[in-house]
């Protein structure tokens, strides 16, 4: 996304990169993609890309197991 700063989104998730005016979200709870995406429009910003993530089963196993 570009036209908000990374600590102005750190409400919605984890800023992975900000660079070039142009901000990575990574928001975990899908609740936060509407809060995110509303407040970004409405605060002039603009959302370049939006990436659903799915996590196979490979990525639930090895999680639980790194938890253990």
């Amino acid at each position: 996304m570009a036209g908000l700063s990374a600590a102005e989104l750190a409400v919605f998730g984890e800023c992975l990169a900000a660079a070039g005016g142009r901000t990575l979200l990574k928001v975990s709870r899908e609740d936060q993609v509407d809060r995110a995406l509303a407040y970004i429009l409405e605060h002039k910003g603009k959302v370049l890309s939006l990436i659903p993530r799915s996590q196979t089963l490979e990525d639930l196993f090895v999680g639980m197991v790194k938890h253990e």
